[in-house]
């Protein structure tokens, strides 16, 4: 594997490959449960964005067509397994576009799971600014629900993790934009 694909449990002899897309906060390391759950059945792929964990010194992709652009290139001919893509959130987003680029390659996917995004072919409502500001960041943060409270709370995290959730480019804003229905629930309020 590359930069780009991270295999927590090596499984050579699993019947199927998961490649996985986490949500834009998040990194390859939260899918190594993931990993320990489905060995047995499938060798779980995570990809690893710039910007995040590991690479946290490398800049953010600036287009979604350039991180699907290098996961194509990082995905190897495996000898016939079967690939299943999973993605959640903006990696919803991510997997759905791989997809597509697979079957234009005439390499489907065997399966395409999704959570925490509508449809693509679902009308779009923006929820932030294209410029947020802190408040308007936190204020999103606290309406998704995925993160404690008491974090939230904490300048020197904030500082930290503030710029890596801001949408400053085309790839990262789908993430603020592509609310699943508990989260356009929530925000009809």
């Amino acid at each position: 594997m590359d930069n780009w694909i991270r295999c927590f449990r090596p499984a050579p002899d699993a019947a199927a490959q998961l490649l996985c897309f986490p949500h834009a906060g998040g990194s390859a390391s939260g899918y190594i449960p993931l990993s320990t759950q489905v060995a047995g059945t499938a060798e779980a792929l995570v990809v690893q964005y710039p910007g995040r964990h590991d690479r946290i010194a490398e800049p953010f992709a600036e287009r979604l067509g350039d991180v699907v652009h290098a996961v194509l290139g990082s995905l190897s001919a495996d000898g016939g397994r079967p690939l299943i893509l999973f993605g959640h959130s903006m990696g919803a987003l991510l997997a759905y576009e791989t997809a597509r680029q697979l079957a234009a390659q005439g390499r489907e996917p065997a399966a395409l799971f999704v959570s925490g995004s509508e449809g693509p072919s679902l009308p779009r409502r923006a929820r932030l600014p294209d410029r947020p500001s802190d408040a308007d960041l936190i204020r999103e943060m606290r309406l998704l629900s995925g993160t404690d409270e008491e974090l939230l709370t904490h300048p020197e995290i904030l500082e930290l993790a503030l710029p890596r959730c801001a949408p400053t480019t085309p790839c990262c804003s789908p993430a603020s934009t592509f609310p699943g229905r508990r989260c356009a629930a929530r925000s009809s309020r």
